[in-house]
């Protein structure tokens, strides 16, 4: 037998960071269409212009609109894509603690994994593996992740498969609904669901829902839940996304993160050993 050691980045580690850096281009995009001044739409630092069509070259207000709607589906995009990472992610640490081997505890009450491998086994469920499951769809790697090492796929999977068909939809069909992003050929068109920050204040009575720049009286009873939101787009309809309709898509990206980082711990906590009785 050989002994592999191998260093994991964790699933909400490596989903945190590219959160992050979606929500940081989408501010900084919304911001410069709505501040920056444009005298012209040439291209900075770059030697010519291209004019590919003519009768369709935007106008300056035009092309600021249009620039607002790119950046936030690309922001969705960026979300989307930082999901097969982050699954793979949890696979190599699910084949890791499901393989035969040792547990040690070490300092800090941590714990030490010696798992133990063939070299064909480490080429079949590290390198191969790794190539073989990014080429499954997103519902498949999650199923994967359930039927090969009984990792409950997180609680929001149908939410972040749903923005993965929003995503398909918005990157090879420029956002207009058609026939292939029906998942029943009957339906009324492409849902996309989300789940969002929910915050109220009141008493049951009068209980009134908290807007950005709400003002909340002294005395007020604030309280603070999340809510699951979707939005149909019929056929032949372009999908349309709101900034707030980002914030809320990259909460529920942060909040997949962490349900699926604790999927992930439950598959290793099934093999650490169990605390003493008390006496």
């Amino acid at each position: 037998m050989e002994y592999g050691k191998l260093e994991l980045t964790l699933p909400l580690g490596a989903l945190q960071r590219d959160i992050q850096r979606a929500v940081d281009l989408v501010g900084f995009g919304l911001q410069a269409a709505e501040h920056a001044t444009i005298s012209d739409l040439s291209i900075p630092n770059a030697f010519g212009h291209v004019i590919a069509a003519e009768d369709r070259v935007l106008s300056i207000d035009e092309a600021r609109v249009l620039f607002r709607s790119w950046v936030l589906a690309n922001g969705l995009r960026e979300c989307v894509e930082a999901v097969g990472p982050a699954l793979e992610w949890a696979r190599r640490f699910c084949v890791l603690w499901t393989r035969q081997g040792s547990v040690h505890p070490t300092e800090g009450g941590k714990f030490q994994l010696r798992a133990q491998f063939t070299g064909e086994e480490w080429n079949a469920q590290i390198v191969r593996g790794s190539k073989k499951f990014d080429r499954l769809p997103l519902p498949e790697k999650l199923d994967h992740l359930q039927s090969m090492y009984a990792c409950t796929p997180p609680e929001l999977s149908a939410h972040v498969v749903s923005l993965n068909a929003t995503r398909n939809c918005l990157s090879h069909r420029a956002g207009i609904v058609s026939a292939a992003d029906l998942k029943e050929p009957g339906d009324p068109g492409l849902v996309m669901r989300w789940r969002r920050l929910h915050l109220t204040t009141g008493n049951e009575a009068e209980e009134r829902i908290l807007h950005a720049g709400a003002r909340v009286e002294a005395g007020e009873l604030l309280t603070v839940g999340f809510v699951d939101a979707e939005r149909t787009t019929a056929l032949g309809e372009r999908i349309t996304l709101s900034p707030q309709d980002f914030v809320d898509v990259a909460l529920t990206f942060l909040l997949f993160a962490i349900q699926l980082q604790a999927s992930v711990e439950s598959v290793q906590n099934r093999r650490l050993p169990s605390a003493p009785a008390p006496e």
